[in-house]
């Protein structure tokens, strides 16, 4: 999943275990009924983790959390799940699917290479400390404003001329 370009909405409706709790944390934004649970049990079962929870969980929650959440295989509440950061909504049952609808929708308003290139940016980012990721940034922006069109820079200045008569709107 993490190899795919575009973006990936995850909606847990029930239990994410595990297998389940891997491929939640592959997801680029996730969306959890107010019933959902996340529980790692590798530990318990003896089964090695393989896909990834065991490096990412603690990229985003922190290792003294991460250690917590594997080593004792307690499940995790939406709520919480939310706290801790890997979960970005959490909705009433039955409303996690119309949620991640909606976020789909607002991506896909805009600039589709631009999402592209975002995600990219921020998951390689992440690999790196973070003097090598801005600088990755700043690699990026000029390759990309180096072979911009003259019809994208003339709508690029366009749309900063006029982004002040503008507001956005954001449902997220």
């Amino acid at each position: 999943m993490e190899r795919l370009r575009k973006p990936i909405i995850g909606a847990i409706n029930g239990f994410a275990i595990t297998a389940g709790f891997e491929l939640a944390l592959a997801c680029d934004i996730l969306v959890a009924s107010r019933g959902a649970k996340f529980m790692d049990t590798h530990a318990r079962f003896g089964i090695f983790p393989s896909w990834g929870l065991s490096q990412k969980l603690s990229r985003i929650i922190g290792a003294n959390k991460a250690r917590e959440v594997s080593l004792t295989s307690m499940p995790l509440t939406a709520d919480v799940a939310e706290k801790l950061g890997f979960v970005n909504h959490v909705v009433e049952e039955g409303e996690a699917l119309k949620k991640a609808k909606g976020i789909a929708e607002a991506i896909i308003k805009n600039e589709q290479g631009m999402v592209l290139r975002i995600k990219s940016v921020i998951n390689d980012g992440l690999k790196l400390d973070l003097g090598h990721a801005l600088t990755l940034e700043k690699e990026r922006a000029h390759a990309y404003y180096s072979g911009m069109t003259k019809e994208q820079f003339k709508k690029m200045q366009e749309f900063i001329a006029g982004r002040g008569s503008k507001k956005p709107s954001s449902k997220l």
